[in-house]
């Protein structure tokens, strides 16, 4: 919150003179009809700076809604103006046959340079548009294109009523110039909604959270993440495997860019008689929950079927960085690290209603780590495979009854036993 509110401050600092200069560029071209477009932006203004009118239309009103919504003004009306340009150069061409007097390149070369200036202004409002919503501001897109059609449809209400009343043959010809920019305006909003439509709607299988329109959704739907504030102690899981118990607790996560990102820790509690057997099953629990007292997991989801049925795949990579700390565990003489790349699969089945959820995953994990962690394993190879299976029953989408083994790529890190786990989930 510190960072924003000296971030705020800072961007319309920088904001400011480039949204002057993008204005003073366009009042003799964006806006050179006053009587429309100037009014037009400042209806705009006006309609969404009302207190009222933001509540009605779910804008969050901050420092930036003003300038965001005067650039997604400017943005409509800039991309008219180099439509009408190009219509401009295209019928130029056309008329003259591709032989042009002096006259014709003069205004041949002016609209050209004109067309590289807006397309300029509009890479430059997109880019501060950009900026501006990914530093807080927030705004129902929906309301805001249907409002403004909305109020496009009244202004052509209005002129037609004036144009039915009307009996002066000058301003007859003047309301239905006006009538059809206005539709122009009107039909490009239009389409501008109509491609937001589409992909904020569209459900991506492949890399599913890289569509920034979606990635919300899908993390609600698939870690039933309901927010995007950080969730503290997410899950608490319990294993038992002959004398070895093992507790397992997400501490925190959050969404980062197109992943998800947990810190977790592991606790691995064994019997009073701790014999090397035991020591190396303690070692082996610890890499197959995590990698270590501490871990950092980052997953990126591959694909997912957004299945109708009950029945749904998922796919998805994650890198691991984890540490046993000497101290925390009085099984190691020295702290040691290791870091793991993996491939997950899981396949579930759930009731209508999602009470009941059963699945299979299986994570395959290419690890790698310290002298001292591979001594711990007793292992010679300095890189190992290991996969965990995991059956799980979900109930209520709270409580998770599991059962879990694993197959390896070194015979000492083979448990060849089944755990019994519950967990909780928040």
């Amino acid at each position: 919150m510190k960072k924003l509110k000296i971030f705020i401050p800072l961007f319309l600092f920088v904001v400011n003179p480039v949204l002057s200069q993008v204005l003073s560029v366009n009042k003799t071209s964006i806006i050179q009809n006053n009587k429309v477009k100037g009014n037009y932006l400042l209806k705009l203004k006006e309609q969404f700076v009302n207190q009222n009118e933001i509540q009605s239309l779910g804008i969050i009103k901050t420092d930036f809604s003003a300038v965001v919504l005067e650039l997604e003004a400017l943005k409509i009306l800039t991309k008219t103006k180099i439509d009408i340009i190009n219509d401009k150069i295209s019928g130029l061409e056309k008329s003259s046959n591709n032989v042009l007097n002096g006259e014709q390149k003069k205004r041949l070369k002016i609209l050209k340079e004109q067309k590289v200036k807006f397309n300029k202004n509009y890479n430059t409002i997109n880019s501060l548009i950009f900026k501006a919503e990914n530093i807080g501001v927030n705004f129902n897109k929906d309301a805001y294109y249907n409002n403004q059609i909305e109020m496009f449809d009244n202004k052509i209400n209005l002129i037609d009523e004036k144009l039915i009343e009307t009996i002066d043959f000058t301003e007859s010809i003047d309301l239905k110039e006006k009538l059809m920019r206005v539709r122009n305006e009107k039909d490009v909003f239009e389409v501008d909604y109509e491609k937001y439509k589409k992909n904020k709607l569209k459900k991506k299988s492949w890399l599913p959270s890289n569509n920034k329109f979606f990635r919300t959704y899908f993390f609600k739907t698939h870690y039933n993440k309901e927010n995007d504030k950080t969730e503290l102690l997410n899950s608490l899981s319990f294993f038992k495997s002959d004398s070895i118990k093992t507790i397992n607790t997400e501490l925190v996560n959050d969404i980062l860019w197109i992943g998800r990102i947990s810190f977790s820790s592991t606790v691995v509690i064994d019997s009073e008689d701790n014999d090397g057997d035991q020591k190396k099953e303690k070692d082996v629990e610890k890499l197959i929950n995590g990698g270590g007292n501490f871990y950092i997991d980052y997953s990126v989801p591959i694909y997912t079927n957004y299945s109708k049925s009950i029945v749904n795949f998922y796919a998805f990579a994650n890198v691991k960085i984890a540490t046993d700390l000497k101290g925390f565990d009085n099984n190691i003489e020295n702290t040691t690290a290791n870091g793991s790349l993996g491939l997950n699969f899981l396949v579930d089945l759930s009731s209508n209603e999602n009470k009941f959820n059963f699945s299979l995953a299986t994570s395959s994990n290419l690890h790698y780590g310290t002298n001292d962690f591979f001594e711990n394993l007793n292992l010679d190879n300095h890189l190992f495979f290991n996969t965990n299976i995991l059956g799980t029953i979900t109930i209520e989408n709270k409580y998770r009854i599991a059962l879990r083994t694993n197959l390896a790529s070194e015979p000492n890190i083979r448990t060849e036993k089944v755990a019994f786990g519950i967990q909780l989930i928040n």
